[in-house]
């Protein structure tokens, strides 16, 4: 299990416990703890009001993967995670971030961010895959193209995601500016390992950033931007995939680039991309190249309405009079 997998279990049951009571623990909960939890999650009362349906789905389903965990690992009698199941929600997509608000939000942040921000534009990766990116993750093509060595964590695979130059020249600017300092600053003279993570933690030694953290700097990003849309780490990922599909990347290489092991999350950003700016490229009509003239017209239009007219009088005495 991942770093990332238990730090997340130990906030999930952090949240659900504090919903029973701080005298309760993992191994006496029961199946009406439960239904306290689900009752909290639906109450009026919450300070920050009623939580949307994507959320209460996302709570409940990290609720169920711990207690399941716990159960396997015995700290549970009995697989209370059963008896959770999430409400169906929608899938939707976010509309991609545009260009104008990308350049905003990229003014407004520090350089360690501003590179996570473009490191997770450019390669389309989860934000918990980027945030496991090493040093020595950065490799080269022979003919100079940037790419990172990673791990799919949802899909247990391994991969490669190019990165553009304008990337890599900020990611070096980082790695050469601000990183050392922020290592001096957190951990002094410790030398920093050759492999460390791009983005390391500056409160808990040899770790990653914290996903949490950097979902709640989005929130901050959000509201300092005056942003109306949705913003989140995984929205770039929507973005670099919408972008991707817009310029024309076919549905296997767009899937390749995203680490998706079908094409069906992938319709999500095919299915979004207009028919209509693009079908100057593919009209069939256009194929034809220069259309020949017509040919002068067989009868003369006034002659042939008066020949219908005489030979059907009452069909058009009705239409007069209409």
């Amino acid at each position: 299990m991942s770093g990332e997998t238990r730090e997340s279990y130990r906030e999930t049951s952090d949240e659900f416990l504090a919903v029973l009571g701080s005298d309760r623990s993992t191994n006496s909960l029961t199946v009406d703890d439960i239904d306290q939890y689900l009752d909290a999650l639906d109450s009026p009362a919450r300070s920050h009001g009623p939580l949307s349906l994507a959320t209460k789905g996302g709570r409940i389903g990290r609720v169920r993967a711990w207690l399941n965990w716990a159960w396997r690992e015995g700290d549970l009698v009995t697989p209370l995670g059963q008896n959770l199941k999430p409400p169906p929600v929608p899938v939707t997509t976010p509309a991609p971030l545009p260009p104008d608000q990308l350049r905003t939000m990229l003014a407004q942040v520090s350089l360690q961010y501003q590179t996570l921000l473009l490191v997770l534009l450019d390669t389309g990766l989860r934000v918990g895959d980027a945030l496991r990116l090493r040093r020595t993750d950065l490799r080269h093509m022979q003919d100079g193209q940037p790419y990172f060595e990673v791990t799919i964590s949802k899909t247990h695979s391994g991969g490669h995601s190019p990165i553009s130059a304008t990337t890599e020249k900020v990611l070096r600017r980082y790695l050469e500016r601000e990183a050392p300092a922020l290592w001096t600053q957190a951990w002094g003279t410790r030398r920093q390992p050759d492999d460390g993570y791009i983005f390391f933690s500056t409160q808990r030694w040899g770790q990653p950033l914290n996903r949490r953290t950097v979902e709640k700097h989005f929130v901050q990003l959000k509201a300092k931007t005056g942003w109306a849309g949705k913003c989140s780490p995984h929205v770039l990922r929507h973005t670099a995939g919408n972008f991707a599909a817009e310029m024309g990347l076919n549905e296997v290489r767009i899937a390749q680039y995203l680490g998706h092991r079908t094409l069906r999350m992938v319709k999500r950003y095919t299915g979004k991309v207009s028919v209509i700016r693009d079908f100057d490229a593919v009209s069939p009509a256009n194929a034809l190249g220069d259309i020949p003239a017509p040919t002068a017209r067989r009868h003369d239009v006034a002659r042939e309405a008066a020949r219908q007219r005489k030979r059907n009088p009452r069909v058009h005495e009705e239409e007069h009079r209409k």
